[in-house]
């Protein structure tokens, strides 16, 4: 079973103002084997369509800029990719994030892009809500926070998909053998 270890970005706005739909701009993602072993990864910006500018307080947040994702391609064709990489068809495979919000990002952008998510159902492993299981936590920790409890020092850029991506690797390579995915 190939585990992929993945991550999102998307559109925000200072406040997050509810009548402004969010959109990915950015997956990144690592293919693992069944003991840990970083196999292959996966990094692409998205070009939002619904709000196609970013605000200027997602480009301090996540350091991506408004050039690298009208240069991107729109979410049909990356997601087309990303289930390419996965290999949905010859392995057995989970999408682990932290928290549920990348899995609602993701079925919710299909939704707007009029693009099956079927190959995802039954799929996604919430690692948050598993960590506060192992952890007996009455509330979930932030990544940072559980990234500190075990003394993990985080390395690369915060909120980048491939950064924030690898390292969730070390929180999952940490309980390897606890998680029942």
């Amino acid at each position: 079973m190939n585990i992929i270890i993945y991550d999102l970005e998307a559109t925000c706005w200072e406040g997050s103002p509810k009548h402004l739909q969010q959109e990915i701009i950015e997956i990144g993602a690592y293919k693992l084997n069944e003991y840990g072993e970083v196999e292959d990864k996966f990094s692409q910006f998205i070009q939002p369509v619904l709000h196609p500018y970013l605000s200027s307080y997602c480009t301090k947040l996540t350091t991506i800029q408004q050039n690298d994702v009208n240069k991107a391609k729109k979410f049909p064709f990356v997601l087309d990719a990303f289930e390419s990489w996965v290999d949905i068809q010859d392995k057995d495979f989970r999408l682990v994030s932290w928290g549920a919000l990348d899995q609602i990002l993701l079925e919710d952008d299909c939704k707007v892009n009029k693009v099956s998510f079927d190959w995802m159902k039954g799929k996604f492993i919430d690692l948050k809500e598993m960590y506060r299981k192992l952890k007996n936590k009455h509330e979930p920790p932030g990544f940072a926070t559980a990234l500190k409890l075990e003394k993990l020092d985080f390395i690369g850029t915060p909120h980048r998909a491939i950064y924030d991506a690898a390292n969730l690797i070390s929180i999952y390579s940490k309980y390897i053998d606890y998680w029942s995915l």
